[in-house]
């Protein structure tokens, strides 16, 4: 790639987080957003078909409207604007814990959650695989991880996967397939995942290549990732 296509990817690069920061920053502020969540019927029924009992963790909970709905009682948000914003909404249910973090370094023990959650997220992490195995730390065994993976989509700021690898990869991660559910349209092609923890997984024991199929992010650009 040369320097003028590179410089061109990460101008377009930057006019695509501002767009997209922007209009979550407007939607996140409604306090209708989840009836207006594309998703939500989908959400909804996979998540309460796979979920256990106990403990439940949201990664990457945005508004939080899923912890109302869902009945999840701990989130985590990287977003330093979008984290306050959301703990400030649960300031006075101590039945909900909210912290600010990643995927790839979640802030709570080993075997802590029963069920983790992370919709619409998995696509942006910094790295799949890194948040796939911090998943399988915080789970108990036998604990459920329900999420889902873009298979296909015209956006320049997502990572895509492998249809017919990914289900693959997340074995060789510890976890035991319960459920694939594709949905979708032409533009924007994902997969649903609900899978088990069965086994667990010690990074310094296998060299594993990268999950994402088709990565086409300068993450860079989001100067507000912690540091």
């Amino acid at each position: 790639m040369s320097v003028e296509d590179m410089t061109n990817k990460r101008t377009l690069q930057k006019i695509m987080l501002s767009i997209i920061n922007d209009q979550f920053d407007d939607v996140a502020q409604n306090e209708n957003v989840w009836e207006g969540f594309a998703d939500r019927n989908i959400l909804e029924e996979f998540f309460a078909r796979n979920r256990r009992n106990g403990r439940a963790l949201d990664i990457g909970c945005g508004s939080g409207d899923s912890l109302y709905h869902l009945d999840i009682g701990y989130a985590l948000e990287p977003h330093p604007d979008r984290f306050v914003r959301t703990k400030d909404k649960f300031k006075n249910d101590d039945r909900v814990e909210i912290k600010q973090g990643w995927a790839e370094n979640i802030p709570w023990p080993d075997e802590h959650f029963d069920t983790v959650m992370s919709w619409g997220t998995m696509m942006f992490v910094r790295s799949m695989m890194e948040a796939l195995i911090e998943v399988n730390r915080v789970l108990t065994h036998g604990g459920i991880f329900v999420f889902d993976v873009v298979t296909y989509t015209t956006m320049p700021i997502a990572q895509t996967v492998d249809r017919c690898c990914f289900p693959k990869y997340v074995e060789i991660l510890g976890f035991r397939n319960v459920e694939v559910r594709p949905f979708g349209d032409r533009h924007y092609k994902r997969i649903a995942v609900a899978t088990q923890k069965v086994a667990i997984f010690d990074p310094r024991s296998l060299q594993l290549p990268q999950i994402s199929g088709d990565i086409r992010n300068f993450w860079e650009a989001r100067d507000w990732y912690l540091r």
